[in-house]
């Protein structure tokens, strides 16, 4: 099951929430050693995980959060207007109502080279791309370690970089703008061996942007 947590539902699910800020701490703090998000109470989160951020959590049968990531409106502070600036050499830092930044991506039990293959985390990805489709979010911007840069170039989404690599404490880490595609969706689907959409309620909105993208770059051509 994925469940997607933002403005009008995150008062229902703080538990689920809570719980995923636990397997952030897990993974991020304790796996990867990122100590300066360490926190006492075990839970990962920053100034980031605001009101308006929308995350979205893989769950398993029993309700335990298996995986997960988050979007963060570029309108506001992110990641890259706060902390990351440098990153942002060809260009100026993303501020647009349709661009969205992406973080914290994880799956719980999942080795970070393993997330390239994970079934888990190529569903949170589909569901990235099939609400972003359906809420004409046309863009999305990461800060990813460039071990990601394998997996990302491999689904052919016309990723392009904002700048050169930088070297941090825990590695080396780009910043990078995705288009949003239905062609895009479709390579996760079809590398992550997922038969269909994660979002199912979204799927009329989902489909129905994409045959007007696809009519519209017929009459173009």
């Amino acid at each position: 099951m994925m469940l997607v947590i933002g403005p009008h539902n995150r008062d229902k699910h703080m538990d689920t929430l809570e719980e995923s800020f636990r397997v952030r701490h897990d993974i991020y703090v304790k796996e990867r050693g990122w100590k300066a998000l360490a926190h006492d109470d075990g839970l990962e989160y920053d100034q980031f995980d605001r009101e308006d951020t929308i995350y979205f959590l893989r769950l398993s049968k029993d309700g335990r959060v298996i995986g997960g990531s988050r979007l963060i409106p570029t309108t506001g502070p992110t990641l890259i207007s706060e902390v990351f600036p440098q990153l942002v050499e060809w260009g100026s830092v993303p501020f647009d109502p349709s661009t969205y930044e992406h973080t914290r991506y994880f799956a719980r039990g999942c080795p970070k080279e393993n997330l390239s293959t994970s079934r888990v985390s190529g569903e949170v990805l589909c569901a990235i791309f099939e609400y972003c489709l359906a809420h004409h979010i046309e863009n999305v911007t990461t800060v990813c370690d460039t071990f990601f840069l394998p997996m990302i170039l491999e689904f052919e989404w016309g990723t392009k970089p904002l700048g050169l690599p930088v070297k941090y404490d825990e590695g080396e880490c780009v910043a990078i703008r995705t288009p949003i595609s239905y062609r895009g969706l479709q390579s996760i689907y079809a590398q992550r061996h997922i038969s269909g959409p994660v979002l199912p309620e979204l799927v009329p909105m989902v489909v129905q942007r994409a045959y007007l993208t696809e009519q519209l770059e017929e009459t173009l051509h």
